[in-house]
């Protein structure tokens, strides 16, 4: 009995010390699966850090950049090249890099601006994210319409009426005014912006003329109607560009003059002369450096053969039409027309309006901006029968007016507004036109 109850004795222990080796090993590997999770999880923290950071980078970039209208190396100084913003903090640090976006020349005068931000984030942990953004400051002319002001000085409102028609974006600081009282109702075939929280609508009116879509609440458009703009022109005219100089008309010089764009032979001319003056000055565009300024009052008409901007320092009147060579046969508003052929611009700024002098339906090609005055873009018939049925106002480009004028009144006063945008505005603009703000895109890793 004693010899079994020692190989049972013997045989308990094995199975007690393979139990103990067991119970080992499956903690071991316990704790090599624990800390493997916990090294995950670290990685996983780490990353997220400098996510985080990366983000956070690009953040503040927008917030410094995003109401300038100066490009990024007059911004500042010092937001145009490598680590331009830095920052740390208990998770890592970023550092913000900026440079021309690829393929796009910044210093084409006729552009907007565009720029590749990187901002590189690292955790603590070490861990490294970059992320990347496309930022944009287009020239002002991205609008078919843009107004600081939708009413008269003594607070009349200024309304859409039946027959106007406005194909291209709509960008407003105050209350857009539609009226419905015959048809056919005006109709918005594109976005409409309005810093309001409303429209003013009356006669029937409704959103349904809004086509293209309503975004109320939008950010206002700031420091863009400013006289300085007019200023720039003239600066510009003053010097020395691509080899080439503008006209400046100042000094004993100053005045009003009128202007006649002309195409002769494919061939495109300016020829202007002081007001009661048939004493022509003549100059081919392409002489030129694309900036006409004028220290007075400008009238202009006729056909244009290439790109110029024409700064009027008081108002701008257009008679007899004015419009591209390369956008008459076929116009924009045959069906057969294609924007992108068109490669002629002109740019018209005033001070204090831009007013139609007609009694029949005309064409204007420009991007047109009233940079401060109360005038607007209006005609003096604005309040007449001017003809049966209604006339038309044949707008190709864009209009901008710190405050909006008068064109018409009613259903048969006046002109009706036929806007079309000329789409190249979206990447291109006549000559030294003045810039918006910055908009930003493609934010990716």
């Amino acid at each position: 009995m004693r010899i079994d109850i020692q190989n049972k004795t013997g045989g308990v222990l094995i199975l007690v010390m393979a139990l103990v080796v067991a119970i080992g090993l499956t903690g071991a590997g316990l704790m090599g699966l624990g800390t493997g999770s916990g090294i995950e999880v670290s990685y996983g923290v780490n990353d997220a850090n400098a996510f985080e950071m990366a983000q956070a980078g690009l953040e503040r970039f927008r917030a410094i950049i995003r109401t300038n209208s100066m490009p990024l190396n007059l911004v500042g100084p010092g937001y145009l090249g490598n680590n331009v913003l830095t920052n740390l903090s208990s998770k890592g640090r970023y550092a913000v890099s900026t440079e021309a976006w690829p393929g796009w020349n910044n210093n084409t005068s006729y552009q907007g601006f565009k720029y590749k931000v990187t901002s590189v984030g690292v955790s603590v942990g070490g861990s490294l994210r970059s992320l990347t953004m496309c930022a944009t400051l287009p020239r002002f002319p991205s609008f078919m319409h843009a107004s600081n002001y939708e009413k008269l000085v003594n607070g009349q409102r200024i309304f859409f009426l039946p027959g106007d028609e406005i194909d291209g974006k709509i960008y407003s600081n105050d209350q857009i005014n539609v009226d419905g009282s015959s048809n056919p109702k005006p109709r918005f075939l594109q976005q409409v912006f309005s810093a309001a929280s409303s429209v003013y609508y009356q006669n029937g009116a409704n959103s349904s003329v809004f086509m293209g879509g309503l975004n109320l609440n939008a950010a206002p458009i700031s420091g863009q109607f400013v006289g300085q703009n007019i200023t720039d022109i003239k600066t510009k005219a003053e010097s020395l560009q691509g080899g080439l100089y503008g006209i400046s008309l100042v000094g004993t010089n100053a005045g009003d003059y009128n202007v006649i764009f002309t195409n002769i032979s494919n061939v495109g001319y300016v020829r202007y002369a002081k007001v009661g003056s048939t004493n022509f000055t003549s100059r081919t565009l392409s002489s030129m450096n694309g900036a006409i300024y004028i220290n007075g009052d400008a009238t202009v008409q006729g056909v244009v053969n290439g790109n110029v901007t024409l700064a009027a320092q008081d108002t701008i009147f257009i008679t007899n039409g004015i419009t591209y060579a390369s956008a008459t046969s076929p116009n924009p508003w045959q069906t057969n027309f294609v924007n992108s052929a068109v490669d002629d611009s002109l740019g018209l700024l005033a001070s204090n309006a831009v007013t139609v002098l007609s009694k029949t339906s005309i064409n204007i090609h420009a991007a047109i901006m009233v940079t401060s005055g109360d005038g607007g873009f209006g005609a003096p018939n604005w309040n007449t029968t001017v003809a049966t049925p209604r006339p038309n106002i044949y707008l190709f480009g864009s209009l901008a007016q710190y405050r909006r004028g008068l064109v018409s009144q009613g259903a048969s006063y006046g002109f009706n507004k036929k806007y079309k945008f000329d789409a190249r505005y979206e990447t291109f603009s006549p000559p030294y036109f003045p810039l918006l703000v910055y908009q930003f895109s493609y934010w990716g890793q």
